[in-house]
């Protein structure tokens, strides 16, 4: 594993163990518990939430269970503060619907809405239709309905007032793509919480517009960026992305207050991965298996220009397509620990490690 010596391997045999998408904090804030998805090799229906505290008993604790989950997404199961997390979830009548469990005392509040992505102070909720998600991009979406939202639009939801605030329809953003071939993909707030980017994609011929809503208001296409398939937040006006700008694809530094760019140049940002970063300085990223069905994972330093190769990783040759086990990446909010999925071992587990520094 290179770099990564003190790490410790979470999942038992006979299920496979995920955290899912790379946007989301699974590691509690006061870094001493983490909660990931756990589906038995035998039941396909639902995964278990599983809460683990890696510094204490060390125990796999069931704290739910949930059918709205995919091999990609997982259930968008992550901290909002030390004792509650959210996930998605199916209601007693199979609509999606949104979970906030409070740990310590078991309490659930229910969201009509599943959800894509929360703001940082958890006053603001984004959601597409999962369904279209999962029918356009297989192993993305959930494959039940919504009871609120059977079209192609984007809700944002105040998680506050508990009620619906705005609604974005692609018919009224860009009435000239065909709606059946486009649907909304990968939502996410900027650190200002009232500014988000959406992903338009067409699947086959692949294809992918950005949009920035800002303020909640103004929605402005990016023509500039072709293609971007994955980003990060590095404040509330810019973001460290990968895709292409003037048929050159690599990883960008993208500033939406001026609408201009610069190249990431290091030998690893000439490759598509996932970004993931809490202080805004640090990054760690992934890459896709190269010819020795290995995955590769390393940090950039975006102010010193640093980058550093932490291990690369085999990548199971039989989980593919919409089984596919990205590393997925993601740092503790202290950056003391980094976690990733991994199936070198044959089936999916959990990796927790010690940051290096």
């Amino acid at each position: 594993f290179n770099l990564i010596k003190n790490y410790h391997l979470i999942g038992e045999k006979n299920y496979q163990n995920f955290t899912g998408y790379y946007d989301v904090n699974l590691i509690s804030f006061d870094e001493k518990s983490l909660v990931f998805h756990r589906k038995k090799d035998s039941q396909n229906k639902y995964v278990d939430i599983i809460l683990y505290n890696f510094k204490t008993d060390k125990k796999y604790i069931i704290l739910d269970k949930t059918k709205a989950w995919s091999w990609q997404l997982g259930a968008r199961l992550q901290w909002l503060d030390n004792n509650r997390i959210f996930y998605n979830s199916i209601n007693h009548k199979n609509f999606l619907e949104g979970t906030i469990l409070n740990i310590k005392t078991n309490n659930k509040k229910k969201i009509p809405f599943p959800i894509f992505a929360i703001s940082n102070n958890n006053k603001m909720a984004l959601t597409l239709n999962f369904k279209i998600l999962e029918k356009q991009r297989k192993g993305y979406g959930y494959n039940f309905s919504q009871k609120n939202s059977n079209s192609n639009e984007i809700l944002v939801y105040d998680l506050k007032k508990n009620k619906l605030f705005k609604k974005y329809n692609l018919n009224d953003i860009n009435p000239n793509l065909p709606n059946k071939k486009f649907y909304f993909n990968h939502l996410s707030w900027s650190p200002n919480n009232i500014s988000f980017l959406a992903l338009v994609v067409r699947t086959k011929p692949r294809k992918t517009i950005l949009y920035y809503f800002k303020n909640l208001n103004e929605v402005k296409k990016i023509d500039l960026i072709e293609n971007l398939s994955h980003h990060e937040w590095i404040n509330s006006s810019k973001i460290i992305f990968y895709g292409i700008i003037e048929n050159k694809k690599q990883f960008y530094i993208f500033d939406f207050s001026n609408m201009k760019y610069k190249k990431v140049n290091h030998e690893y940002t000439l490759l598509d991965g996932h970004p993931n970063s809490f202080n805004k300085k640090k990054f760690i990223v992934d890459t896709y298996p190269d010819k020795y069905h290995n995955r590769h994972l390393y940090t950039y330093n975006i102010k010193e220009k640093k980058m550093l190769k932490l291990g690369e990783f085999f990548s199971n040759m039989n989980l593919k397509n919409d089984k596919k086990c990205d590393l997925h990446p993601k740092y503790s909010l202290k950056q003391n620990y980094i976690l990733f999925d991994t199936s070198h071992n044959g089936h999916r587990q959990v990796m927790l490690a010690k940051n290096i520094k």
